[in-house]
């Protein structure tokens, strides 16, 4: 009904009620007042705006902290009574359970997406690949791309020549998203304290240990239990000398074919930064290559492309001297176009109060998904250090 309509059955029931009244007709009395209360509390719904997605989700986010607050101090029966189903997590289409129970001895709690989401968007804090990459969100064990492995062979015709297929193949690249897990506990004191946040605690940790390890993988892994990194996948360029020179960094970013050039970027360690701005502000004529940024967020810039920092031993860093031969310091190229990564869509966390029981310890088991492959070798460039 309209809120015109509404407005009309309660001027009727009014008028109803005053004949009840003068029929001295109780029974027809409550029962009109009770629909009279229905249909203002319908008034209210139909004049209120809906609800944002932002709002939506931060309803989300504190139903779940509440759950979560509660799965921590073992009330599970509470939280089999709340309504915590919800969410529309927007890249899969489908509404999340917020908290769903696996292991009935113990009890297991399921991160929903937007909890997830939140976590992961702060982890470029540790590693920049998760900004800089292609991430793909699945439900699913695995993730199939293709991909194309050769050109399409065009050429030019004469007016009445019939033109021929060209040998335009692909290929299919299998990203597996692989287990990464870790352990917290709370002590008794802590969950007698109604002002410990755990949600946000464990979920700091959770950012800064696996960001850390993520980071290592995006760049290193072998691909063995864990995504399989960029180096020694992607285009190589062998530097003429142990040391760093900017001749070395300008041929290096000629290596990197023209369709990548607008969207790539650097990749190297802070020390290397370090390297970089030493040697060549330092030098006369080469000004021009490094250009700082003074806004917050706003990466500064080395022949023209944007500089993003690794952690020390993603990649080999050096504030001055010379590299070792073979060190792999720099990456540069369309992280967008070349690398994609794959994470499953929630985390997973499991109650264990009895390990430690004795110490009044309680141990919180979280793991998630992530998987990560090389899907354009030519789109990234990676310097090595060589030479006498």
């Amino acid at each position: 009904m309209t809120p015109e309509e509404l407005k009309n059955e309660f001027r009727n029931l009014v008028a109803q009620l005053n004949d009840a009244i003068a029929a001295e007709n109780k029974q027809a009395v409550d029962k009109i007042n009770e629909r009279m209360d229905q249909i203002e509390l319908e008034v209210q719904k139909a004049g209120r705006p809906a609800p944002t997605p932002e709002q939506k989700t931060s309803e989300v986010v504190e139903q779940f902290k509440d759950a979560a607050f509660k799965f921590a101090r073992n009330d599970r029966h509470s939280i089999n009574g709340m309504e915590v189903k919800a969410g529309y997590h927007p890249s899969l289409g489908k509404s999340d359970n917020m908290v769903r129970f696996d292991f009935e001895s113990a009890g297991a709690l399921l991160l929903p997406a937007q909890i997830s989401d939140d976590i992961i968007k702060n982890f470029v804090e540790i590693s920049p690949i998760l900004q800089l990459a292609r991430v793909t969100t699945t439900n699913r064990s695995e993730y199939k791309r293709r991909v194309r492995t050769s050109t399409p062979g065009g050429r030019w015709l004469d007016e009445d020549a019939a033109n021929t297929k060209g040998k335009i193949k692909y290929g299919q690249i299998t990203i597996t998203p692989h287990k990464w897990a870790a352990q917290y506990a709370m002590t008794v004191e802590q969950m007698q304290d109604t002002g410990y946040d755990l949600v946000a605690e464990i979920t700091q940790a959770f950012r800064e240990d696996a960001g850390a390890d993520l980071g290592n993988a995006f760049l290193k892994g072998n691909g063995v239990g864990k995504p399989t990194g960029m180096v020694g996948n992607i285009t190589n360029f062998d530097a003429t000398q142990l040391a760093l020179k900017s001749a070395d960094l300008i041929r290096m970013q000629e290596k990197l074919k023209d369709p990548y050039h607008g969207s790539a970027s650097w990749l190297f360690t802070r020390e290397t930064r370090a390297y970089v701005r030493t040697e060549f502000l330092g030098t006369d004529g080469l000004q021009y290559l490094w250009e700082p940024s003074f806004k917050a967020g706003i990466p500064s810039t080395l022949l023209g492309a944007p500089v993003y920092i690794a952690r020390e031993g993603d990649l080999v860093g050096k504030t001055t001297g010379n590299f070792t031969a073979g060190d792999v310091y720099a990456v540069y190229g369309d992280f967008s176009q070349g690398y994609e990564v794959v994470r499953h869509t929630d985390m997973f966390m499991i109650d264990d109060p009895y390990s430690e029981a004795t110490s009044f310890v309680r141990n919180f088991h979280i793991m998630s998904r992530f998987g990560g492959n090389v899907i354009k070798p030519e789109a990234l460039v990676q310097i090595t250090a060589a030479g006498s």
